[in-house]
């Protein structure tokens, strides 16, 4: 099956994810999260795009962004994971070794109000939905710690959806989504199907020739 179409239209939000090539850890100290967050603060200057959630893991990233340009993102990802490929090479002098990341990143293009929310809570949640905290504000590396503890460059670059501001949001990032929506989130995540309502998904399929994220795996059964 050839690659499905990726969606990077402007005035759209996406979530888009990378991970370690073979799902192979990338980030193992303080001093390699601190190295992405330098690229990824300088990918934000660089390009026409918002940055409203972010989360780094051992090993992979995800990202909820808005782009403000048609293609804005494919370029924005290619110079993200190029530049931190670079640097990390240079860190651990290794140059000419290999691929860090698995290759084409993932996204999903995302419909605005409850979608969209549930897509932030599931990218800032997802330190404690893998274990790796019990509490969110013990996991540094997310833009949920940053706008509520940093004052730094990076926090003052993010941009701040509305119901990020609300008083219910901290409440409610710390609470799992439920499993149906995480599930669907998941489906999207894997195949790059739109993420809304069932009109909205339908309508987002059709336009953008996206037929191949719905189907199903494999050959069809004889009739």
């Amino acid at each position: 099956m050839g690659k499905v179409p990726r969606v990077d239209i402007a005035e759209h939000y996406y979530h888009v994810l990378n991970r370690g090539n073979a799902k192979q850890q990338i980030f193992f100290d303080e001093s390699d999260y601190r190295m992405f967050e330098s690229v990824l603060l300088l990918g934000i200057k660089k390009f026409d795009i918002e940055v409203y959630a972010y989360c780094v893991m051992p090993n992979h990233f995800h990202f909820v962004l808005k782009t403000l340009s048609d293609g804005e993102m494919g370029r924005f990802m290619q110079w993200i994971t190029l530049t931190h490929t670079s640097w990390i090479h240079v860190k651990n002098d290794s140059v000419g070794y290999g691929h860090i990341y698995q290759g084409r990143y993932k996204s999903f293009v995302i419909e605005d109000d409850i979608y969209l929310q549930a897509v932030l809570r599931y990218v800032e949640q997802n330190p404690l939905r893998a274990g790796l905290v019990t509490n969110l504000e013990e996991w540094v590396w997310t833009s949920f710690y940053k706008r509520k503890y940093y004052t730094g460059k990076l926090a003052k670059n993010l941009t701040v959806h509305p119901y990020q501001q609300s008083k219910e949001y901290e409440t409610f990032v710390s609470e799992l989504l439920p499993e149906n929506v995480y599930s669907e989130l998941k489906k999207s995540s894997t195949k790059g199907k739109p993420f809304g309502s069932e009109e909205w998904v339908n309508t987002t399929i059709e336009q953008y020739g996206l037929q191949a994220t719905i189907r199903t795996v494999g050959r069809p059964r004889n009739q």
